[in-house]
This record gives C-alpha cells, sequence and structure tokens, in this order.
C-alpha cells in the first residue's frame, strides 16, 4: 500500500475545516474532492463528482502508528532516591516474546517481564529477577523497593481455592545510585521512551507509591487489602482505576493530586484481584473492579500530523464525499459526510452507519472460521492483506488481542483500509458497509427527493433535534451497532409520526457505547449470548463508556422486531435470493406498493451475490414483539445450508439449524403503522442495496421502494 489516510471528522458541516492524515513513501501526492454517488456496478467502478479538482500538491513522508495502551503519571520533580511501589498485577501474555513494563520510573527503575516470563526489577545495570517465571491469568501483589544502594523484588500470588504450590518470593541486588532525586514520570505499563515501548498484556490493579521504604507489616497490609496501610508518611499517590471509568485520567485519591493520563484505551471497568463472582458490575461493588487491562496492540489514535488541511465550501450540499489522494501510480479514497446545519430541513435524511464501519474498522475476520458458511473461496484482496500483515493499524471489535481477549473499543482515528468506497469485502465476494451503501445514496440520487445525510455520531449526540427535521429516515445497509440515546431518538421520532425504511440487514442489534468527549470511538461488550466472536470475561459485561449492560439490545430493552418489525435471524454466504409475495402484497392497504409490478418474485438479481436477500438477514417474530397490525408482504425464497439460525434463538444445541431444513432461517419484507401517524418499512436483508441498484435502477425492487417512499412522504 503506497497511501494509508484517515481524517480528523466522519461528519461536517459546509464550511467546516477538516485535517486529513497521509502517510506515503513516494515524494509527493495530488488530492481532490470527490462527492460519491453511487456503489460499485462492476469490479473496476463506482460512480463520483469532482467537487475540488485540484486540492494541492503535497509532499509525501511516511508517519509511524504505535500501538499499545499505558499510564503516565507526572510526578513533579518528586526525591524517589529512597521509595516503595506496590500493586497488584494479572498477566495475561507472560511470555509475549518482548518484555513487558509493569512500572517505570524515569526509565531509572523498571519492574518488568522479560521474554520468558520472568518478573524482573532493574536500576541502572544492576537487576534482580524471580527464580521462575510466573504463570499467567493469576493475580500476584508486586512490590518495589529501593535506595540508593539496593533494589528488592518482592512478589506473591494471591491466595486462591485449590491452588498448590502458591508463589512468594523476594529478590535482592545490590546498586550504586539510582538517579531518582527529581523524578519526574512514572509510566505504568510501557517504558518511559517516548514513544513508549515494552507494553505489557494484563491487568494493574490499586497502584501505590512512597518516597520510603515499607516495612513487612505494611507490605502484609498491602496484600491483605488494610485500607489504613496505603496512607500516612510518605505516601506519594494512590490511584483508584474505579475512577473516571469513560475518560482518560487516572485519579490519584492521596489527596497530592498526581492524577494521571491513559493512552490508546486500554480496558476500563474490568474485574480486580477481589472480584469474588456476586458483582456483575462496577456499581455493585466498586472495590471489586479496580483494574484496568491494558493490551500491547490497543489503538486509540495514530496521532498523525495533517498533511491537508480543508475548509469546506460554504454551498457544499450535503452527502458522502472523500479526499481522492493519487501518489504515482496509487490512489486511495479517504471519506468522510457532510451534514446539513442543524436549522435545515429536507424529506428524507440518509443516516450512514458509521458505527458499523467502525466497528468492523481492519477486521481479521477472514481467520474466524467462516469458510463453512461460504460457498465461494476466500480471496484475500491487497488491503485486506496489508491489514493481516501491519497490525499496527489496529483491530476491529471482532477480533482478539494478542493475549486472546477480545476487542472492546474501535476508533476511525487511524486508516481504516475496508472503509472506502472500492472496497470490495472477500466475506461476500462484493460491496459491503460504505462500499454497499453508495449503492442507496445513488437511489435517493436519482429519486429526486430533497434527501440530507448524517451519521450515526450525528445522530448519538442530536438526538429527536436532528430526526424533527425530516419526514423519513432511510436507513443503511447495515445499521447494527446503535446507542441508547440513538435508539431512544428513533422511538420518540417514529411515535410523533416519523417514517422508518429500515433498507438492511442485522440492524438495532448490539449494545453499544460512546463515552462523553470520544465521539471517534465505540465500544461494545459481546456478553455470552448472540452471534459473536467472542465472549466476555465473567464480570465484565458492562460498558464502561455508558455503563450499560452489553450484549444484545434485544435482551436490554430494545428488541429490534418490536421497532422494525423483524430482526436478526440468519447469516450465510452461500448466494443470494429474491422474494416471493405474500398475500398482503396483492390485497389489502398496501397493495399499491406494487403498483407496476407484476412479478411474484421480485429482488432474485443484485449486485451482491446475485440476490436481494442474502449476507444477515431478519424476520418477523410476533412472539419477540413484531407489532400485531403488520403486514408480511414477503418473505426470501429459500436459502441453502450455508445459511445458519443465530445462537440466541436456540436454548440448546440441535441439528437442523441450516437454511434448507429450518422455516426460522428466512428474510421477511414488513410494513406497519404506529399511533401519530408514524410507519415502518423493513426489508430485512443486508444484499438488498445491491438489488436496488441493479440494472441502473430499473427493475422491480426499485420500483417497490420508490413506492413505499411517495407513500411515506404523501401521508
Amino acid at each position: 500500500m503506497n497511501i494509508l489516510g484517515y481524517a480528523s471528522s466522519i461528519s461536517c458541516l459546509p464550511g467546516d475545516e477538516i485535517r486529513f492524515m497521509i502517510s506515503t513513501p513516494l515524494p509527493q501526492f495530488s488530492a481532490s474532492l470527490v462527492r460519491l454517488l453511487g456503489g460499485q456496478t462492476d469490479t473496476e467502478s463506482f460512480t463520483y463528482e469532482t467537487v475540488i479538482a485540484d486540492v494541492g500538491t503535497f509532499p509525501g513522508r511516511v508517519q509511524p502508528i504505535h500501538t499499545g495502551s499505558y499510564a503516565r503519571v507526572p510526578l513533579q520533580g518528586i526525591d524517589l532516591s529512597s521509595g516503595a511501589f506496590a500493586c497488584w498485577i494479572f498477566p495475561t501474555m507472560p511470555q509475549a516474546g518482548h518484555e513487558q513494563r509493569i512500572f517505570t520510573l524515569d526509565g531509572a527503575l523498571a519492574m518488568s517481564l522479560k521474554d520468558d516470563g520472568y518478573l524482573t526489577l532493574k536500576a541502572g545495570a544492576a537487576s534482580c529477577r524471580l527464580s521462575r517465571p510466573l504463570p499467567g491469568q493469576r493475580w500476584y501483589f508486586v512490590a518495589a523497593q529501593w535506595t540508593p544502594d539496593e533494589i528488592v523484588l518482592h512478589v506473591r500470588e494471591s491466595a486462591r481455592p485449590l491452588t498448590l504450590g502458591r508463589i512468594e518470593e523476594t529478590q535482592t541486588a545490590t546498586i550504586s545510585g539510582n538517579g531518582l532525586e527529581h523524578s519526574r514520570t512514572m509510566t505504568l505499563a510501557a517504558s518511559a521512551d517516548n514513544p513508549p515501548a515494552s507494553h505489557y498484556n494484563g491487568k494493574i490493579a490499586e497502584p501505590v507509591l512512597y518516597n520510603r521504604l515499607l516495612t513487612g507489616a505494611e507490605l502484609d497490609g498491602l496484600f491483605h487489602d488494610h485500607a489504613g496501610m496505603v496512607s500516612g508518611s510518605g505516601l506519594v499517590g494512590r490511584w483508584d482505576f474505579n475512577l473516571n471509568l469513560a475518560g482518560d485520567q487516572v485519579v490519584d485519591i492521596s489527596g497530592n493530586q498526581l492524577h494521571g493520563r491513559l493512552f490508546n484505551s486500554p480496558m476500563r471497568a474490568v474485574t480486580g484481584h477481589r472480584w469474588d463472582g456476586r458483582a456483575r458490575k462496577v456499581d455493585d461493588n466498586p472495590e471489586h473492579y479496580g483494574a484496568i487491562h491494558f493490551h500491547d496492540d490497543d489503538l486509540e489514535d495514530a496521532g498523525w500530523s495533517p498533511d491537508v488541511t480543508l475548509t469546506l465550501p460554504e454551498d457544499l450540499k450535503t452527502g458522502a464525499y472523500a479526499l481522492r489522494v493519487h501518489a504515482g501510480d496509487a490512489v486511495d479514497y479517504v471519506p468522510f459526510f457532510v451534514r446539513p446545519p442543524l436549522e435545515a430541513s429536507a424529506d428524507v435524511l440518509f443516516l450512514a452507519p458509521t458505527n458499523t464501519y467502525i466497528a468492523y474498522a481492519n477486521e481479521h475476520l477472514a481467520d474466524l472460521g467462516l469458510q463453512s458458511q461460504m460457498a465461494h473461496e476466500t480471496v484475500l484482496n491487497e488491503r485486506d492483506r496489508y491489514v493481516l500483515e501491519h497490525p499496527e493499524v489496529g483491530k476491529s471489535i471482532y477480533d482478539l488481542h494478542n493475549d486472546g481477549s477480545g476487542v472492546a473499543y474501535s476508533s476511525r482515528l487511524r486508516p481504516i483500509l475496508n472503509f472506502r468506497p472500492d472496497y470490495k469485502t472477500w466475506l461476500n465476494n462484493g460491496p459491503r458497509h460504505l462500499a454497499a451503501d453508495l449503492f442507496i445514496i445513488g437511489w435517493l440520487e436519482r429519486s429526486g427527493v430533497r434527501y440530507a445525510v448524517a451519521t450515526d455520531e450525528d445522530l448519538h449526540r442530536d438526538g429527536i433535534e436532528l430526526l424533527s427535521r425530516h419526514r423519513v429516515l432511510v436507513t443503511g445497509s447495515h445499521p447494527e451497532y446503535w446507542t441508547r440515546p440513538m435508539l431512544e431518538a428513533l422511538s420518540a421520532w417514529l411515535k410523533q409520526g416519523g417514517r422508518l425504511m429500515y433498507l438492511g440487514g442485522n440492524g438495532f442489534y448490539w449494545v453499544t457505547g460512546i463515552a462523553e468527549g470520544k465521539p471517534h470511538r465505540i465500544e461494545v461488550r459481546r456478553g455470552v449470548v448472540g452471534t459473536r466472536s467472542w465472549n466476555s470475561m465473567p464480570g465484565e459485561i458492562t460498558l464502561s463508556s455508558t455503563g450499560d449492560r452489553g450484549g444484545l439490545w434485544r435482551h436490554a430493552g430494545f428488541v429490534p422486531q418490536a421497532l422494525a418489525g423483524v430482526g436478526f435471524t440468519a447469516e450465510g454466504w452461500g448466494g443470494a435470493v429474491g422474494y416471493r409475495r405474500l398475500d398482503a402484497s396483492y390485497d389489502g392497504p398496501y397493495a399499491s406498493l406494487f403498483e407496476g409490478i407484476d412479478d411474484e418474485i421480485i429482488g432474485d438479481f443484485g449486485y451482491v451475490m446475485n440476490g436481494a436477500v442474502g449476507d444477515e438477514i431478519d424476520r418477523l417474530d410476533f412472539d419477540l414483539g413484531t407489532p400485531p397490525q403488520t403486514a408480511w408482504l414477503a418473505t426470501s425464497m429459500p436459502l441453502n445450508a450455508y445459511y445458519r439460525l443465530v445462537h440466541e434463538d436456540l436454548l440448546y444445541s440441535q441439528p437442523n439449524t441450516g437454511g434448507d431444513d429450518n422455516p426460522l432461517v428466512r428474510s421477511d419484507m414488513v410494513i406497519f403503522d404506529i399511533d401519530g401517524g408514524g410507519r415502518v418499512f423493513s426489508v430485512g436483508s443486508i444484499c438488498y442495496a445491491g438489488a436496488l441498484a441493479w440494472n441502473n435502477y430499473d427493475n422491480n425492487i426499485c420500483r417497490l421502494t420508490d413506492n413505499v417512499l411517495r407513500l411515506f412522504l404523501s401521508s
């Protein structure tokens, strides 16, 4: 890849300044601004128009990315020539193949796990280490003490039921000075370098720092959780990791105000060494959650310097845009969206599912084993291969960290190689997410209606104030990740007469959080139920960003079937099919939606897997909350065994969960009215967008969708 880039914002107003961060080994690159107007109807092209042909030519440079989370605490020149540090650690990857710093003072004193898993304390050229490596997935109380003449390392394993051979050991080494008379910085989970290195994988809990040595009794007190042992003379800092869970500040509760900062989003709201299984979330017993889980592959912000700063024209139309970057023979597109001002209105609002784009950012799902649900061979393109070969671009919330724990946070402040208008995914062998949503934007362009574009980020921030300026809301093809404020706004707006056209599949599925002050980052805890790529650890289902219990919205008060009439039922990539019309499409109040359509089978074509029904699909289910007044317009033609029923619909393991023999594996098209004038139309399939655009939008799916839009705007 000769060009990588990302934007400072994913949603802008006309007149806003937007910055683009670019990395290229080539000597220079040129840029233009384009408006994205349609999806890929062949292997080479998508539709766009040039808005600013010459944004400029800029010098090229390579910008590195440094992954790994850590904490930094400014110490303001404190005399720590003699002192003590103690904390609890829970190593999750003790033999990582590289040094893992747990605690560092100014680079002069460091406690580390060496590449072979031995815990070591080092000052200058002198060091001491344990006699055996630390096993992972256990809690240890660790303490370092030092004077200008000596360093002491002490470790005690937490008492656990059925323990044999619990570790308890002390090691010492002689030194000649330590250079800590004017200590400036304490670093946790990484080295003191800039940028840091030697990142630690695992949890750290309840760190304390003294400017004097501790007695054996005081160490015993810290080990046995006697709170009085962390106060008194010489206490420099005591950091409570239960506080400010949604932010970056590490709060010092010693009274000395030595607050620190977290970098690259380590995992918060995780269980500590005291957790006994009784508490399910932080609020149940905060003392049981006094830990932070650090990873050597965490990434929140690539931190690149801007190369292109662009002030958008004041008269710029709302829509999907990209900075087109050209260097040598390489071309890349860095997308963003332009929303209208809050006081502006339009008949239709297209909501770009940007939370979904961020959730899937740089996914490694090709390693997950989905091939058993694919009829085609897995073929990775250049971007996919780059992501796998360059872990520094970060992971998606479908992936595992290097230590095997699930990735709970994903950020847009980094190059996202599968967030591109010309990206084709290995999973369905065609456009998906942004590339597929451009088919819907192309449909709106040709419809002639006044429409605006906004993002999940905008709806989360502005709520019903955004929706109230529009009569119809059109979703993207995969609106999977909705926050509570988004769902509350949509529900309220529908009750006030709003109209929803849900033109996708697997929508409104995962409980998603956006922390205040971090609009660029989403959080998801997978829980232990649902179609998922990892399980949350016991006691760690609650989102740090919002306090919501994670998992499925189905189990948290917002059932997709109740909101949209249909909900996620199956997934598969064994080709797509069309819909078979049902009685409600021929007779009754909604028969007019099929005016001009004589076919019984609709949508048996498309640019994604050759049909309107495929990928991830939804069904109606009155027992799960589909409103009783719902009209069942159409259902999918039979699907094959590559499609399988979702886990949450199974109470126990059973055979016959494939599309060839399970009646629940289907997609349903529905419409219903709501008191107050609201209406909902749902198609229950990710592939629908690819059928919408078929034959230059001259097809029965497009005709039906046009009719629905006219009805929603006219009544």
